[in-house]
């Protein structure tokens, strides 16, 4: 399977996140739609929301590749996301893409810099609401350094985002060292979403399920067992979804690299040396707030590195404020850690997108 397949592929199953996120399930919730002024939890600074900007609307009917995003794709625009987020008390949210720019080949950073205007754009336009994940080219790293610096120091963007996988090339390999080191050098916040890993069983089940929870896992692991996360301290990096499985297999992973090593050619970590570094992301809890996620997160880090989050608009919004009630309702955290989670944690990452 070439690159443009694994995109194709991803990127179609990528799109039917927010399709089937609407159905069944999401229309049993009754009883929440409109109540978040009510939760207790107060306004929230959400980390983790999507945009469908026009530059990559085009790219991808140019491709051959909207059909999957029809149902959500023209009909998004950033006032109809303020209305959802002012009916859940959501103050701001930071814009992101959902899937990387590969299908465009030697097109990403002309799509890149569009994109990253775009965004530009909404900011200004609704200053306080929106904040905004740059997105880069992957497919040269000199072009990734640049638009990087760009984005950040002309556009004034919050931070920046990729892809679990490019291609198949996980967040950690050799290849996007150059990158890193400059993400590094900023002390850049990099929000890493899941993407579809090059090949999965087919079992039925939609990709958002278990695969993208299976690659973001992929992805913290690489980071830690090429040495990554130890190379670039300063990366502020945000593990989406509560990290996949990380939580739950951390002393596995910690365990048993030290029995069967970190992969060719890699130095072989301590269990403690793997813990610290698994500790040392930040996860957002984006469909990540049972109290057995919550628990399990809480034993790998601080409160004080959790962040909230929707996924707007591909997961589906009647789950906004069930998945509030059960941060409300969990008692592992104070009333003060709860408000930490939702808005003071993420204004230290974002300065300019802090509010009382």
């Amino acid at each position: 399977m070439n690159g443009f397949e694994i995109s194709r592929r991803g990127l179609v199953a990528a799109a039917g996140a927010g399709v089937s996120a609407s159905g069944t399930m999401a229309r049993a919730i009754v009883g929440t739609e409109g109540t978040g002024a009510a939760s207790g939890l107060g306004p929230i600074l959400d980390v983790h929301a999507h945009s469908q900007p026009k530059p990559w609307i085009d790219a991808m009917v140019a491709a051959g590749l909207w059909g999957g995003y029809a149902s959500l794709g023209p009909s998004w625009t950033a006032e109809g996301m303020l209305a959802d987020m002012d009916a859940h008390d959501i103050r701001t949210v930071v814009l992101s893409m959902p899937a990387p720019l590969s299908f465009a080949g030697a097109g990403q950073p002309a799509l890149a810099r569009a994109i990253n205007e775009a965004h530009a754009e909404i900011r200004q336009r609704f200053p306080g609401r929106y904040g905004a994940y740059a997105v880069v080219p992957t497919n040269d790293m000199d072009a990734a350094i640049a638009e990087t610096a760009y984005a950040l120091d002309v556009l004034k963007l919050d931070g920046v985002c990729t892809s679990t996988n490019i291609d198949g090339v996980y967040m950690g390999d050799a290849k996007f060292d150059p990158w890193f080191a400059e993400l590094d050098r900023r002390g850049a916040v990099l929000f890493v979403h899941p993407f579809a890993p090059a090949s999965y069983p087919e079992l039925g089940m939609h990709i958002s399920i278990i695969e993208f929870m299976a690659d973001a896992t992929r992805m913290v692991a690489n980071l830690v067992y090429s040495g990554a996360k130890h190379r670039f301290p300063n990366i502020r990096i945000i593990a989406t979804h509560g990290g996949g499985t990380v939580p739950y297999l951390a002393q596995r992973l910690a365990w048993l690299q030290t029995q069967y090593g970190p992969g060719p050619g890699r130095r072989k970590l301590t269990d403690a040396e793997v813990t610290e570094a698994l500790g040392s992301f930040y996860y957002d809890i984006t469909a990540a707030t049972s109290p057995a996620q919550l628990d399990a997160l809480l034993h790998l880090v601080p409160h004080t590195q959790l962040l909230m989050g929707f996924d707007m608009p591909y997961m589906a919004k009647e789950f906004i404020e069930p998945a509030k009630q059960q941060l409300l309702a969990y008692d592992g955290l104070t009333a003060q850690q709860k408000a930490d989670i939702c808005r003071n944690n993420p204004a230290k990452l974002f300065p300019t997108l802090a509010f009382e």
